[in-house]
């Protein structure tokens, strides 16, 4: 910044003359001079004997921008500090006293304000901080949300698929994938479709899974029991082939049929949910392939020898499904017993834990059933070390707590995602405790609350079922 000279006495003397001139106040200022308090602008100061000559001539004095080659000897004293000689028709001398320091440039730049080179390249090194500090949360969140959607519109459209085979009578009975898979492409867009020995020309050849992400042969995969589906176990029948499938909108997947499928086409209640095992990349090809992120699944136990899990929470392997079948009446009950309001669960049904049988669809029973029992589900307890968790305040086993705020957004939004309900701020989940034939115990999980309360077993649909494994 330029610093403006001040107003300074000046004694000039001329050889010309007889006496010296008295005093002469010379100011300089914003690239002007002023003599004795006249503005003098346009051509160089002459000498002259006549002080008042010289203090009233109004003639334009010019020292201003770029026209400094009039005042050369005035310019070069100044800048040193002492008196100058300064040309006209005779030889004069100027003694400037006490001459205030100035800039290279202060006694012609204008008096305005600028940033330095180096004020600029702070500025500049702030942003980019800012920037490096901001952006990969940005796309990292943007990421994150459009996988979340994609993944909603597949399960969106297989349940819709499945759901009008239920209606047609096509939904079970088969005993091989491909079987299957060729009736599914009716009613869900499939372009293309891959042999169990050549899985990868459908899918990517490598997938990270489970909590230390490691690495997946997809060739390696045969069959369903490499999605963790047991021959012959409670929830799975024959150990059926998997195939490889390509979507229109280009969501790749590997999918194994379940023999123990069931269907009703006079129930609009049937998902099929139970009967298939899923494995899919919302974005295809395109990395980065992992689970939790672009990779989803339904039903997936494991992968190879490897478990997956939707949560990793208080040393257990928490699966989520939001797609569960209800179990029925005659499920239930074993196909025994009269509807009433306390009809005790037949063997099958209380292997699994289950007490009492609602006398129609059944959505807690469904997720006993889709967890593998009771046993497999969580506690009010852990569902509220889960609540603990997510908000960052302690809550008790059976405590409603408001005015909360999300500390672990990313626990509460792997749940959320898989919500029938994602659509909302809130999920519910069924807890492992059986209230009564009508209702089960479970927990809210709202943005700004965590309820304990009992879900209908009937109207459970849009309640989650969260199964523990080791």
């Amino acid at each position: 910044m330029t610093k403006e000279l001040v107003k300074e006495n000046v004694t000039r003397h001329d050889s010309s003359c007889e006496n010296s001139l008295p005093p002469v106040e010379l100011t300089f200022v914003r690239g002007r001079v002023e003599v004795g308090g006249n503005s003098h602008e346009g051509r160089a100061l002459t000498s002259g004997c006549n002080t008042r000559e010289l203090v009233n001539n109004r003639n334009p004095l010019q020292i201003g921008r770029g026209r400094s080659e009039e005042f050369p000897l005035l310019l070069e004293r100044a800048r040193e500090r002492v008196g100058f000689n300064h040309s006209g028709t005779s030889q004069s001398l100027i003694n400037v006293k006490h001459l205030f320091a100035y800039s290279p440039i202060g006694l012609f730049a204008s008096k305005r304000s600028a940033f330095t080179l180096a004020e600029v390249l702070v500025t500049l090194a702030v942003i980019g901080i800012v920037a490096v500090m901001t952006i990969p949360n940005l796309v990292q969140n943007y990421q994150s949300k459009s996988w979340d959607t994609a993944s909603k519109v597949f399960d969106r459209k297989l349940t819709e698929a499945l759901k009008v085979m239920n209606v047609q009578g096509t939904l079970a009975g088969y005993t091989r994938t491909e079987d299957f898979v060729n009736e599914l492409s009716k009613h869900l867009k499939i372009t293309k479709t891959c042999t169990n020995s050549n899985l990868t020309a459908c899918f990517s050849n490598t997938v990270m899974w489970g909590k230390d992400n490691e690495e997946i042969d997809i060739s390696k995969l045969k069959t369903a029991k490499d999605f963790g589906q047991e021959e012959n176990s409670k929830n799975w029948g024959a150990n059926t082939n998997i195939v490889g499938f390509q979507l229109a909108n280009g969501v790749t997947g590997l999918m194994a049929y379940n023999t123990k499928c069931t269907q009703d086409e006079y129930s609009n209640q049937i998902t099929g949910g139970d009967c298939l095992a899923v494995l899919y990349d919302v974005q295809g090809y395109a990395k980065p392939n992992t689970a939790g992120k672009d990779l989803r699944n339904t039903n997936i136990v494991a992968l190879g020898s490897k478990k997956a899990c939707d949560v990793e929470f208080d040393n257990h392997c928490w699966t989520i499904s939001g797609t569960y079948t209800p179990m029925s009446f005659s499920e239930c009950t074993g196909n025994t017993g009269s509807v009433n309001s306390t009809t005790a669960a037949g063997d099958a049904a209380k292997a699994l834990g289950i007490k009492q049988c609602y006398y129609d669809n059944d959505y807690w029973a469904g997720a006993v059933k889709a967890c593998g029992g009771t046993t497999k589900m969580p506690t009010p307890d852990q569902l509220a070390k889960l609540a603990t968790q997510i908000y960052g305040q302690e809550i008790g086993a059976k405590e409603d707590k408001s005015g909360l705020t999300i500390k672990d957004q990313t626990l509460f939004d792997a749940l959320h995602a898989k919500s029938p309900t994602a659509t909302s701020s809130s999920f519910y989940v069924w807890s492992s405790e059986e209230s009564d034939s009508y209702s089960a115990y479970g927990r809210l999980f709202g943005d700004t609350c965590s309820n304990y309360n009992d879900g209908n077993r009937y109207y459970g649909s849009t309640i989650l079922a969260v199964c523990l494994g080791d």
